[in-house]
């Protein structure tokens, strides 16, 4: 029987033939080069493939972020309200990821057992990071319709004295509502204004989402309560 020159395998140990360059027990070429080649394509493999999925991930991140942290956040920064038929400029911010569209501002005293809330309409589109002032009309509060102001409590006294039915009837031809800012301007009026913490709903539409949502602003906001100047408004 011929001899066979044996060597062992760099990898495994295993005994083979002198003249066999791959290993059959663990396939590890015996060459250094042919190994440090076949390394590098693995790890290039390697890389090219991780390096796909980062880039699909990137690509997809819109869609991805939309379903997990899409975040729509609107606020009402300011009001200034300097003339009396108007609530003056109201100043949105769109702090969100998408743009919104805004169909209306709720307002409502802040006790909310009070039936009773304004609705301006907006109708504007907001776009991301958009800080945008608008005019929106109301009905005006001049001294000629309206005799004063008057607060929760005497709000409160008017319900007390009427029947649901009456104010069903009558609160909206007794009382007007109007955002109102004391260190923004006031109302072109012969008369002090009586200014009440209220509350501000934006109810507003997202394109992205498409639905509609309403959020309350976090901003401070006082609301002047007027009460029409007719027989059948007043509490006594």
């Amino acid at each position: 029987m011929e001899n066979v020159e044996l060597k062992r395998c760099c990898a495994c140990g295993n005994n083979i033939s002198a003249g066999y360059y791959i290993c059959t027990q663990c396939g590890t070429h015996q060459k250094r080069l042919h190994r440090s080649i076949q390394f590098a394509l693995k790890t290039f493999a390697a890389v090219s493939i991780v390096a796909g999925a980062i880039s699909v991930t990137i690509s997809f991140y819109p869609q991805v972020r939309k379903v997990f942290s899409f975040r729509e956040d609107v606020e009402l920064v300011s009001v200034n309200t300097t003339v009396s038929g108007t609530p003056g400029t109201l100043s949105f911010l769109n702090k969100g990821d998408g743009d919104v569209f805004v169909s209306e501002l709720i307002v409502r005293l802040r006790d909310h057992s009070l039936p009773f809330e304004i609705r301006l309409p907006i109708h504007q589109l907001i776009k991301k990071d958009e800080l945008r002032g608008l005019r929106v009309s109301s009905r005006a509060a001049n001294s000629n319709l309206y005799s004063d102001t008057l607060g929760p409590k005497e709000f409160r006294a008017w319900l007390e004295s009427r029947t649901q039915l009456e104010i069903d009837d009558q609160i909206n031809r007794c009382f007007l509502m109007k955002p109102f800012d004391q260190q923004k301007g006031g109302y072109v009026v012969s008369r002090a204004i009586a200014s009440h913490p209220a509350i501000a709903t934006i109810r507003f539409y997202s394109p992205e989402n498409r639905s509609v949502r309403e959020v309350e602003s976090n901003t401070p906001l006082q609301a002047a309560l007027f009460r029409r100047a007719s027989d059948f408004c007043k509490t006594e």
